[in-house]
C-alpha cells in the first residue's frame, strides 16, 4: 500500500545539469523544491561525462531553415549570465573554457565547402543577434578560414580539406558541475532525494503525486527534467513524444592535465560522424570519436542502462581507438602519451533526441534539434532539453511557467 507524505510544492525529476538549474531557479525564487535522482549523486552521466560545447549553432550546418543554429544562437548568449547568477559567489573558476573551436571539414563530409561557409556565417550573424547589446561583452569574431600553412600545422589536409577557425568554445563540465553541486547542497530550499528511481506520475484532483517503489509523495506542480527515463514517466501521464525518437548511448574519452600536445586544438570535425576535440587551458581534453565512442541505440521508452564511466579493457579500447581514429586527422594528438592515454577517464550517458535515424543520415532528424523545449499539461511540464547549451534559459522558462500557474 502506498504511503502518502505530507504535500510538498514543487517535484522535479531528473538531476542532470537541467533539472539541477531548474532547482536552482526556482529556489532563486523563493520556491521549495523536492530535486529527485535515480543516481547515488546529481550530474553523474551525460551532464557530467559530455563535452559541454556552447554552441553557437555551427554544427547543424545540414537544416536548410536554421531553426536550431537561431535558437542556439540565444540559449549561448545566456548561459553564463544565468549560471553566473545562480551560483553567486560559486561561479568563480565555474567557467574553464577550452580553446576556440576550429571547425574541420572532412573529406567524406556531407556538405562541401561552400554550404559549411556560408552557414558559419550566417549563423555568427544570429549570434550577433541574439547578443545585441545587452550582455556588454566583447561580441564573438567571425569564422576565419585557415590559411594552407596553419591548416597543415594543426591537420592532415589529404583528410581535412578546409578549415574554420570560430570563437565558439566548451566548458569543464566537471568544474561547473561542481561549483552546480555545492550551490544545491548549501540551499535551504533544495532537498535532494537521490537512488529514487521515479516510476511514474498520477494525479489525484489538482495534486500530482510521484511514485517512486512503495512511497508516493504529493506535489504542486512537477517538472519532468530526467533523461534516460522522461518518456516513460510522461507515458504514466498520457504523454508521448509527437514523433519516432530515440537514445544513442556515447561515450567521452578525458584525459588528464598536462597531456594535450602543445600544438593541439580544439576542433569539430564536419559534417557526419566524426568527432570532437576538446583542448583545455591547463593540457587537460576531451575527445570524442563517433564510430568508437557511440556504443548503442535504443527506441524504447527507457534508455537500457549502461555504466555511467567505463573500466578495464573496454576503456583501453575505446581510448586507443579514439584517439588513433582521431590522430590521423588531427597528427598532433599522436604525440598524446602512454601515461596520459592509460590515465584517460571514459564517462559518457544516453542522448535523447527526436528521429529514427542516425547522423550518417543526411535525412536524419538529428541534424536539427530546434523541436526542443519545455511542453506543459496543467500543473504537469516536461522538458526535453536538446543540447547541454539550452538547459539556462530552459530552466528560467520552467521556472516562469511554474509561479505563473501558481499566480
Amino acid at each position: 500500500m502506498l504511503q502518502i507524505a505530507a504535500k510538498e510544492r514543487v517535484a522535479i525529476l531528473g538531476g542532470g545539469i537541467m533539472g539541477c538549474l531548474a532547482a536552482l531557479e526556482l529556489a532563486d525564487r523563493g520556491v521549495e523544491v523536492t530535486l529527485y535522482e535515480a543516481n547515488s549523486g546529481l550530474l553523474q552521466k551525460a551532464s557530467r561525462g559530455g563535452e559541454a560545447k556552447l554552441h553557437h549553432g555551427y554544427v547543424y550546418a545540414n537544416e536548410p531553415d536554421a531553426h536550431t543554429a537561431r535558437k542556439l544562437a540565444t540559449a549561448y548568449t545566456n548561459f553564463q549570465p544565468i549560471v553566473e547568477r545562480l551560483l553567486g559567489d560559486r561561479s568563480k573558476g565555474a567557467f574553464v573554457k577550452s580553446r576556440p573551436f576550429t571547425y574541420a571539414l572532412h573529406a567524406d563530409s556531407m556538405l562541401d565547402e561552400a554550404s559549411i561557409d556560408h552557414h558559419l556565417r550566417a549563423t555568427h550573424q544570429f549570434v550577433l543577434q541574439a547578443q545585441g547589446d545587452a550582455l556588454g561583452c566583447r561580441p564573438p569574431a567571425q569564422p576565419r578560414r585557415l590559411n594552407a600553412d596553419d591548416l597543415v600545422r594543426h591537420f592532415d589536409p589529404t583528410q581535412i580539406t578546409a578549415a574554420w577557425s570560430t570563437d565558439e568554445y566548451a566548458i569543464d563540465s566537471l568544474s561547473l558541475s561542481k561549483a552546480i553541486l555545492e550551490r544545491i547542497a548549501e540551499n535551504p530550499l533544495i532537498s535532494v532525494r537521490l537512488k529514487q528511481n521515479v516510476e511514474a506520475v498520477s494525479r489525484t484532483g489538482c495534486s500530482l503525486h510521484v511514485v517512486a517503489g512503495f512511497h508516493s509523495n504529493s506535489f504542486d506542480q512537477i517538472i519532468n527534467c530526467a533523461w534516460a527515463g522522461r518518456l516513460e514517466i510522461d507515458a504514466s501521464m498520457g504523454v508521448s513524444p509527437p514523433r519516432k525518437w530515440m537514445f544513442r548511448h556515447k561515450y567521452g574519452v578525458r584525459l588528464p592535465s598536462g597531456s594535450a600536445p602543445e600544438d593541439s586544438c580544439s576542433a569539430t570535425f564536419t559534417l557526419g560522424p566524426f568527432g570532437d576535440v576538446v583542448r583545455y587551458a591547463d593540457g587537460s581534453m576531451y575527445l570524442s570519436w563517433y564510430p568508437a565512442c557511440m556504443t548503442g541505440i535504443s527506441f524504447d521508452e527507457r534508455a537500457p542502462e549502461q555504466p555511467s564511466e567505463l573500466k578495464g579493457d573496454a576503456a583501453s579500447q575505446m581510448v586507443e581507438e579514439t584517439i588513433n581514429a582521431l590522430g590521423e586527422l588531427m597528427p598532433p594528438l599522436a604525440k598524446i602519451s602512454s601515461q596520459a592515454r592509460e590515465a584517460a577517464i571514459v564517462r559518457g550517458g544516453a542522448i535523447f533526441a527526436l528521429g529514427d535515424t542516425d547522423i550518417d543520415d543526411a535525412e536524419s532528424e538529428l541534424h536539427q534539434r530546434h523541436d526542443v523545449g519545455i511542453s506543459s499539461y496543467g500543473n504537469y511540464h516536461t522538458v526535453d532539453t536538446g543540447k547541454y547549451t539550452m538547459a539556462p534559459l530552459l530552466a528560467v522558462k520552467c521556472a516562469d511557467r511554474v509561479l505563473a500557474l501558481a499566480e
